[in-house]
């Protein structure tokens, strides 16, 4: 198992921080973190870039925002979170949030936000395996998944059997939150099953239907 952290990703947290200096979005943890890592970055995000994959962070925002209010006290469980500062602007602080990395990557997220919110529970596993996601998902719970990024930088046979454990595991009325940096995996119509497509690979997942869905993000409810 190979993980690199999606470039998106990096976009997007020197976005946040630079909002967060202007004082135009709320987000100081991500702009102490940008403030250290940016000299260490080989390849800086375009404003073009930032501005992309702000707008889609945003939007992630939005419908974990909208979860809190439709079902308060739930959990939000984003796998894959690298370097995600959402923790930092959940909507709902009595709410588990939880994060799940490899293990390499676990240990650098527990290293640099252990201590900065008690809501936040960070996590060790293999992404692809099922073992930590029982432990995560509370019985008879319904929960909110954040996979920002995450299915396009894992190996495709790793992102689907990510989506398969996922699927099977999931309370009904558990949402599915997932960006892509590469829209042409994408291929499900709104209302209908979510389908992934993986290399030659092209798998329905019926217990997960369609909310919302655009090149380069789509919200999923598990039934």
């Amino acid at each position: 198992m190979c993980l690199e952290l999606p470039f998106n990703q990096i976009a997007s947290l020197a976005a946040r921080g630079q909002k967060a200096r202007e004082g135009a979005f709320y987000d100081p943890i991500a702009a102490d973190l940008w403030d250290c890592l940016e000299q260490h970055i080989d390849s800086v995000p375009s404003n073009e870039q930032m501005g992309r994959a702000f707008a889609e962070t945003v939007a992630v925002d939005r419908w974990v925002a909208d979860w809190h209010e439709l079902r308060p006290g739930s959990a939000v469980l984003e796998i894959g979170a690298g370097l995600s500062t959402r923790f930092a602007r959940s909507f709902a602080r009595e709410a588990r949030y939880i994060t799940v990395d490899e293990p390499a990557i676990a240990e650098l997220r527990r290293e640099l936000f252990d201590g900065d919110c008690e809501a936040l529970w960070q996590l060790s596993g293999h992404l692809e395996q099922a073992d930590w996601l029982a432990r995560v998902l509370a019985p008879r719970r319904a929960v909110c998944v954040v996979l920002e990024g995450v299915l396009t930088a894992l190996h495709p046979a790793d992102a689907l059997a990510l989506l398969d454990n996922l699927a099977t595991q999931l309370r009904p009325g558990s949402r599915v939150i997932a960006t892509f940096s590469d829209g042409a995996r994408l291929t499900p119509a709104q209302g209908a099953s979510l389908r992934l497509a993986c290399g030659a690979s092209s798998v329905c997942y019926p217990g997960l239907r369609t909310q919302e869905v655009s090149s380069r993000m789509v919200v999923a409810e598990a039934s």
